[in-house]
């Protein structure tokens, strides 16, 4: 029996639910997944985890170092924990653990966009003083938790299988559980996969997940990144807070799934509507310009760099792909 299999009767056995038409299957590309044995009805329950087998980070990491933790189920624990990646997939796969020349080209290619550099740089700065077990905890954590109904970081045993999907499921978490469910028909052996996120652009993605995701159609403007200058308070509305002599526009604006944010006039009523076209679009051009494309490109055409470092600027690209896909959309 595999180790997912053995996983999954004890899960049952402490009252997880899985339904009964999945089974697992492991590809060498993507790993363990749940797929369905017959066509399976809209809005049905396929998956969920009590939160008491959920597990906190704190927990986690003392459960690695030998302490003793208050867990219900340490057999389940352990069967778990032989389940994820170690920490020899991640030092292949993901960002935090490239070496300083990979690390400082990522730095270069996103050094103009004060919003990347800074997610990178907090992930990389935070992670260079964390020991073995520190490491694998916090990339863990980045690439298979959700957040519980206290907004605490967790694991997810079972459910973190699922694979990503950019029009997958999505988690539905109430008051005693983290679930997943049928949300349209599903056919007979189609894979279960899930819509980790579709919010964040994609050079994000990839510092978070580790991974390229290619079906990825979406781009951020973050709240507070947009700021006007010289207005007064009449022509500024409660979508924008001020710091000193600058009104900050206080949303995110989220492109996704080829769809304009309904938001945006939020934003751009404070202009003339005759500049609302111009506005916008010379904002995305400064966001097209933040990234450093030329630098991207010889990375990729010099073919001796890692695959993260590869997968990093194909998420690059990507970013800037989507840009002007909504540049277009914009004008249409």
């Amino acid at each position: 029996m595999s180790q997912v299999n053995y996983l999954i009767e004890l899960f049952k056995k402490y009252d997880g639910y899985i339904h009964d038409d999945l089974y697992t299957k492991y590809n060498k590309d993507s790993g363990w997944g749940f797929f369905a044995k017959k066509q399976l009805k809209q809005e049905e329950t396929l998956i969920k985890v009590p939160f008491i087998l959920t597990i906190n980070a704190k927990d986690f990491l003392d459960f690695l170092d030998g302490k003793k933790i208050e867990y219900p189920h340490i057999d389940f624990l352990n069967a778990y924990i032989k389940t994820l990646p170690s920490i020899e997939f991640y030092k292949e796969h993901h960002p935090c653990f490239c070496d300083p020349l990979e690390k400082d080209l990522m730095i270069q290619i996103v050094e103009k966009n004060s919003f990347l550099k800074k997610i990178l740089l907090n992930h990389l700065k935070h992670f260079e003083h964390l020991n073995n077990n520190e490491q694998f905890v916090f990339v863990t954590f980045l690439t298979r938790s959700t957040t519980n109904k206290n907004n605490e970081k967790v694991l997810m045993p079972i459910l973190d299988i699922i694979n990503f999907h950019y029009h997958g499921k999505k988690y539905l978490v109430d008051d005693k559980s983290v679930s997943i469910a049928n949300n349209q028909l599903m056919e007979k052996d189609e894979e279960i996969c899930c819509e980790y996120t579709s919010d964040m652009d994609p050079i994000e993605f990839f510092i978070t997940w580790g991974f390229f995701p290619e079906e990825y159609k979406s781009f951020n403007i973050p709240n507070q990144s947009l700021f006007v200058e010289g207005l007064n308070n009449n022509n500024v509305n409660f979508n924008f807070i001020k710091k000193d002599n600058r009104y900050y526009f206080n949303e995110d604006l989220i492109f996704k799934k080829q769809e304009i944010p309904k938001n945006i006039n939020n934003f751009l009523k404070i202009f003339p509507g005759n500049q609302t076209q111009k506005v916008i679009l010379g904002i995305m051009d400064s966001c097209e310009k933040s990234i450093n494309e030329d630098l991207t490109n010889k990375v990729l055409l010099e073919k001796k760099y890692s695959n993260t470092i590869i997968n990093f600027c194909k998420c690059v690209k990507l970013y800037i792909e989507n840009i002007r896909l909504y540049k277009l959309l914009l004008t249409l």
